[in-house]
């Protein structure tokens, strides 16, 4: 009897196991799989706990949830060690190590994907020995050690290999190549990459490497053969719809090279409604700002305002601080080009003070987040050198070129090339304080607004694209409308009357900007 009732506990949880793993909602998944690795542990199932930590872990890791991910892999690994299963340990130990690495903590990541090498060859089974390689050496790209990172892939690419891994291999050193500014290396890779993933039948990895060899050759200044390379991907794509997205959006880059706005916002859009039906947050900030930039080069300033607006709410939800220097350094060049200057300086500056704050943090930052920063940080400082000089405030100019010297001799991987006393802030004057303090109280009630807009839609995209009843989500979207409005008509008030100001000569802005150039004068910079 209780053997039988072993077996029927057993058969139990093994039946809420595989319908938990089909949910569509990755949180609910992760949630329900979390619950039933402690009922299953209580039955003494372990490998059955082991593997709902294992699912619940890459659940996670579809909504960017870096803790809650590497817990259940740590939960998991612990699990099939206590039964000696050292495959499913390294499998465990590679999710680890990718979870690790895309949070930014990379030391622990290298030390996981070891530890997954360590338990391959317990194994006997090398199978996915070649995949955690190539995830190792990504990670000591990531840390800036490039000749770890090309030895590690020339493990990986041994004529022992899979042709399937070998590829994956061959992309990914493509990648470092075009990091390095070795495009035509790049280009070798990714095309050797595409003929073996032809060759196997591998057609997300065909989408791949074509969608590399695309921005290779835009990055090489031909738009029109790129777009052609992206049509060649797209179909490929099939129901990777996270993926398609990425790749539409580099179709909106090369058509915004080619001066042709029109269908580069379409391709941002296309690329957009796929980011918010698979929650991507941070693409579609991304894409919130590559929008703002095609309408401000159609001279639509006010429309690209709003978008940013939405993309200040979404860094701000995603503690993303690099999103948030760029989207700021974007309407700081849309007041710029609407002639409000001053104003102009107040968001410029405060992306710059953002930038000296993220400088010693950067080593942590996950890969994307680095390589935003480097090209965020001098077009920064000069677009506020620049309006500080339109705005005759010379010796405060003067002052920004010398902390953008100090980011030019700061080696990107995190230490000091200058050692020497940490950065001057960057000081608004007092109306300047004013005007950011009204614009802070201004984006705290448009974020409540818009982020609940935003989570709406998905909500309503979520239960279309599932076929169930949208019908109430809808509902509360047309009651939300009136308030989305009013954040619109509160945003366009706010510039007219800075407008007002500005037009008028402030004689204490004149003041403020005697008396600072007088202490430079008194204090000038070592």
């Amino acid at each position: 009897m209780l053997a039988l009732a072993g077996a029927a506990i057993s058969q139990g949880l093994q039946s809420r196991f595989d319908k938990a793993r089909v949910l569509a909602n990755p949180g609910l998944r992760a949630k329900v799989l979390r619950k039933l690795a402690k009922d299953a542990k209580l039955a003494h199932q372990i490998g059955l706990a082991g593997d709902c930590y294992y699912f619940a872990g890459t659940s996670d890791r579809e909504e960017f949830r870096w803790d809650a991910a590497i817990e259940c892999f740590k939960d998991a690994t612990n699990l099939y060690r206590q039964l000696e299963h050292w495959k499913d340990s390294g499998f465990a130990l590679h999710q680890l190590g990718l979870a690790l690495g895309q949070k930014g903590t990379r030391a622990e990541a290298v030390k996981a994907f070891t530890e997954a090498l360590v338990c391959e060859e317990k194994a006997s089974d090398d199978s996915g020995r070649e995949e955690t390689l190539t995830a190792l050496a990504l990670v000591y790209d990531d840390l800036g050690e490039r000749g770890e990172a090309f030895a590690t892939l020339k493990r990986a690419i041994q004529p022992g290999s899979t042709p399937n891994q070998r590829a994956i291999a061959l992309n990914y050193r493509g990648r470092i190549f075009a990091e390095l500014g070795q495009e035509r290396e790049a280009l070798d890779d990714y095309q050797n990459a595409l003929t073996i993933f032809k060759e196997v039948g591998n057609r997300l990895g065909e989408a791949q490497s074509l969608h590399n060899i695309g921005l290779t050759t835009n990055n090489l200044g031909d738009p029109d053969k790129a777009l052609s390379i992206y049509r060649e991907a797209i179909p490929l794509w099939g129901n990777d719809r996270p993926d398609l997205a990425y790749t539409l959006n580099a179709v909106g880059k090369s058509y915004k090279d080619l001066k042709k706005f029109d269908l580069a916002i379409g391709s941002y859009r296309k690329s957009l409604r796929i980011a918010k039906q698979s929650q991507n947050r941070a693409l579609e900030a991304l894409l919130d700002n590559n929008i703002g930039r095609a309408l401000v080069e159609q001279g639509k300033f006010e429309a690209a305002m709003a978008i940013y607006e939405d993309s200040l709410c979404l860094s701000a939800n995603l503690q993303d601080f690099v999103m948030r220097a760029e989207t700021l350094k974007n309407c700081a060049l849309v007041l710029q080009r609407q002639r409000l200057r001053p104003l102009a300086l107040v968001f410029a500056e405060e992306s710059v003070r953002i930038c000296q704050r993220l400088r010693n943090k950067i080593k942590t930052m996950p890969r994307a987040s680095r390589a935003s920063y480097v090209q965020v940080v001098t077009p920064t400082y000069r677009l506020l050198a620049d309006l500080l000089i339109s705005e005759r405030r010379i010796p405060e100019a003067e002052r920004v070129l010398g902390l953008l010297k100090d980011e030019e001799i700061f080696d990107y991987s995190g230490s000091y090339l200058v050692r020497g006393a940490a950065p001057s802030e960057i000081e608004k004057l007092g109306i300047e304080g004013k005007w950011w303090a009204q614009w802070l109280k201004l984006e705290k009630g448009a974020h409540q607004v818009l982020t609940e807009e935003s989570n709406l839609n998905e909500e309503a995209d979520r239960l279309t694209l599932s076929r169930g009843n949208a019908s109430g989500v809808k509902r509360r979207l047309t009651d939300l409308a009136p308030k989305v409005a009013l954040v619109k008509v509160a945003l366009a008030a706010y510039f007219k009357a800075i407008a007002t100001e500005i037009k008028k000569g402030d004689a204490r802005l004149r003041d403020e900007i005697a008396k600072r150039e007088s202490g430079f004068q008194s204090h000038p910079r070592p």
